[in-house]
């Protein structure tokens, strides 16, 4: 969950499985003071109980010029999915 230090109002919520080992969230400055959010996780979708094989973590990035839009990163050279 990102909230807003100001108000206080929640920015954006997202259940991401994480495992064992796996890089905890972290924060990046902007040039206009502001910060940047990474998280590292799987994302399940609702509904969708079946895995199929290991499951895929990926870094999503959000950033609070644009709190409808979670960047996506599968690997580091695949393209960015905004959803």
């Amino acid at each position: 969950m990102i909230i807003e230090s100001g108000s206080g109002a929640v920015q954006w919520e997202l259940k991401l499985n994480s495992g064992a080992g796996s890089p905890g969230p972290a924060t990046l400055p902007t040039a206009d003071h502001r910060s940047a959010f990474l998280m590292w996780g799987e994302y399940q979708e609702p509904g969708n109980e079946t895995i199929h094989g290991a499951p895929l973590q990926k870094l999503y990035l959000f950033h609070p010029s644009y709190t409808n839009v979670l960047l996506e990163v599968r690997n580091s050279t695949d393209q960015i999915v905004a959803f």
